[in-house]
């Protein structure tokens, strides 16, 4: 362990990782990934929420509507979770359903104003939470970050199909 860690008490010592996972990006892009979705998991408890149901919100905030199938794809649920996942949101006012405007046989999912509001709130947690996590890279190497991920995120998707 580097000598620096020697001040720190024992329950804030940083784990040892052994130098060849180090090296290895996909078990830091794992164990960074998990502790990154624990962290965030957490937090949606207050609201007695998933990450889905967060996804959910985010995905309607920015296109106004999408109908379950489209939800499904974009969040990444299996289409046969996510009527599970918009039955709560509906029932506690977030989301509403609504007939699909050019398919009678679909409906469409859209935000509420409750949901809209209580979206702001769990985005100010999920941010905090998050700033806590990567307070230890300068802005740069945030921006830096968010851009490789977002290049990554293409072909996760891609190779998942």
């Amino acid at each position: 362990m580097p000598s620096g860690d020697a001040d720190l008490p024992m329950d804030e010592a940083p784990p040892f990782v052994p130098a060849s996972l180090r090296a290895s990006l996909g078990f830091l892009l794992s164990r960074v990934g998990g502790e990154s979705r624990r962290r965030f998991a957490q937090t949606l408890t207050a609201w007695d929420l998933r990450p889905a149901h967060y996804g959910v919100l985010m995905v309607l905030l920015e296109l106004g509507a999408a109908s379950q199938r489209e939800l499904a794809t974009l969040v990444g649920v299996d289409p046969r979770n996510l009527v599970a996942v918009v039955d709560l949101l509906e029932g506690r006012g977030l989301v509403v359903r609504e007939p699909h405007p050019g398919d009678r046989r679909r409906y469409s999912v859209r935000l509420t104003d409750a949901g809209r509001e209580e979206l702001g709130r769990m985005r100010a947690a999920s941010d905090a939470v998050e700033g806590e996590m990567l307070s230890v890279l300068s802005d740069a190497e945030r921006a830096a970050l968010h851009g490789l991920l977002s290049r990554l995120l293409p072909a996760v998707r891609h190779a998942a199909k």
